[in-house]
Formats: structure tokens, C-alpha cells, sequence
């Protein structure tokens, strides 16, 4: 994917949902410039699963709140780049800031002890992030459904979504819980 079609699919999102045009192409911009010459597992340009995420945010998830959508943009980079929280906050303000830090794991070399404080940060934070968190889970297992990976990781990965991930949705997103749930059971059905 180009640039240029980025900006064109985000622009039109914007268009379609009244949101702030400029601004989301900014925070796209930042993102793309954070994102580059990383790649996805299947070898596409990283930032297509930072685009897909925001889109899904307001036309899969029904989101009207474009905070939640250059969340989903930006969701990936402190955890995965050089842009930190600070230039995160002078893209979208503290909002934005607090929405990616929810979404960042944290760095914590025990995975249980890691997942409990990321879980617990998410259920304690603002919904909208449990929103976006929904929204990269169903791009991540539509990936997954297509990737190389062996049966038993696939079926690990679901359980994630199923233990860790809804349980903390449905009290703070119950409509993307339940869109991230249908999906989930229709990849399953498909392993």
C-alpha cells in the first residue's frame, strides 16, 4: 500500500463520518513515518494493520469518536517504534495519549504477570480502548486464520481473545465484544 491511498482511505472515512480530515491524516502520517520498513509476518508493510485497525474502529465497531480511530492508527507505535507518548500527545492531545498508553503493553518479562497488569490497566482505563483493543484483536485473527501458523498456536491465540481479551470488553465495550466474539466464532469454525 502507498501513502497516497492511505490518506485517500482515511480522508474518505473522515468524509463519511463527519470526522476531522487533517487531523486523522496527520496521525496516519505519523504513524506510516513510525511503521516504516517494518513488516507483517506475511510480508505486507506493517502500517496496513494500523489502517485496517482505525477503520474497523468507526465502520466495523460503529465508533463516532475519532479519538478511537488515531488510537487504532497509532496503537502499535510506542510499544514497536521511536515515537513515545509525548509525540503521541502533541498529535491528539491527552486523550490520545492515554487511549495508546492503555494499549501499550507494558515491559514486564513474566507474560502472566504482564497480562494481568496489562488487563487490569485496560479494565480500569477508558472504554474507547477496549474498543480499539476489539478491533486489533479481529484484524489480528483474520491474519492469523490466513497465516502459517500451526493449529494449536491459532487455537491458543482464540483462547487469548476468549479469556483475556472479552472478558474485559463486555464490561467496557459490550458492542465491540460482541462483534470480536462473532468473529472469533466464525474463525474457529473455520480452523
Amino acid at each position: 500500500m502507498e501513502l497516497a491511498a492511505g490518506i485517500e482511505r482515511i480522508r474518505s472515512l473522515a468524509r463519511d463520518r463527519g470526522f476531522d480530515a487533517d487531523f486523522l491524516e496527520r496521525v496516519l502520517r505519523a504513524a506510516w513515518k513510525a511503521h516504516e520498513g517494518q513488516k507483517r509476518k506475511d510480508g505486507a508493510p506493517y502500517i496496513v494493520h494500523p489502517l485496517r485497525v482505525g477503520i474497523s474502529v468507526a465502520e466495523e465497531l460503529g465508533s463516532r469518536d475519532q479519538d478511537l480511530v488515531a488510537a487504532g492508527l497509532l496503537h502499535d507505535t510506542v510499544e514497536d517504534t521511536d515515537l513515545g507518548l509525548d509525540d503521541v500527545e502533541r498529535l491528539g492531545g491527552p486523550r490520545l495519549r492515554e487511549l495508546v498508553s492503555l494499549l501499550t503493553k507494558p515491559e514486564i518479562e513474566d507474560k502472566k504477570e504482564l497480562d494481568r497488569v496489562y488487563f487490569s490497566r485496560l479494565r480500569a482505563g477508558d472504554p474507547g480502548a477496549s474498543v480499539v483493543k476489539c478491533a486489533d484483536r479481529i484484524d489480528n485473527l483474520r491474519d492469523m486464520a490466513r497465516s502459517g501458523w500451526s493449529l494449536e498456536k491459532k487455537k491458543g491465540y482464540l483462547a487469548e481473545a476468549r479469556d483475556k481479551i472479552l472478558p474485559v470488553a463486555r464490561e467496557k465495550a459490550p458492542a465491540a465484544a460482541r462483534h470480536l466474539e462473532k468473529v472469533a466464532d466464525e474463525i474457529e469454525r473455520a480452523l
